[in-house]
């Protein structure tokens, strides 16, 4: 049996659902009220890729958030996606490198981290770091690249 909710059942149950339960009420997730970033996936045996944020919004309107991740190949076809629920303020990390340990090394594909809240956000473009690192040095890039939301 489906565990569906209204989209107010939802909002208000947020905190408490598992990610099955995201996934199963994907449809109250509004396309207008995201934000998004969208980053290519180099793999070395001898680096991570990991994504980082701040869940800042908490802070500013204190809105429980959806995190999507998609996880594409290189001809962009999705292979997986991951639902969370974002309700604490605090710096999130992802190993993102680990979405893509058996594919071969190099450019492997993109992850694109999409966050859904119960009203539109005022930006649409997150605040989301990538970073390469080994033992020896890193580097990283802030949201260069995002999906647009439909008008």
């Amino acid at each position: 049996m489906k565990n569906k909710f209204t989209n107010d059942e939802f909002w208000e149950k947020l905190p408490s659902l598992s990610s099955f339960q995201l996934e199963e009420n994907k449809e109250l997730l509004n396309p207008q009220n995201r934000s998004s970033a969208i980053f290519p996936v180099y793999l070395n045996t001898e680096a991570e890729t990991r994504i980082q944020f701040l869940s800042y919004w908490l802070q500013k309107k204190e809105n429980n958030i959806v995190l999507r991740i998609t996880i594409r190949n290189l001809l962009g076809n999705d292979k997986h996606q991951i639902y969370r629920v974002i309700s604490n303020y605090k710096s999130n990390t992802i190993l993102a490198s680990e979405f893509f340990k058996n594919d071969p090394k190099g450019f492997c594909g993109s992850i694109e981290i999409e966050f859904f809240s119960k009203e539109k956000p005022l930006y649409t473009f997150p605040a989301v770091s990538l970073s390469f690192a080994n033992k020896l040095s890193s580097s990283v890039v802030h949201t260069c690249i995002r999906t647009y939301n439909e008008d």
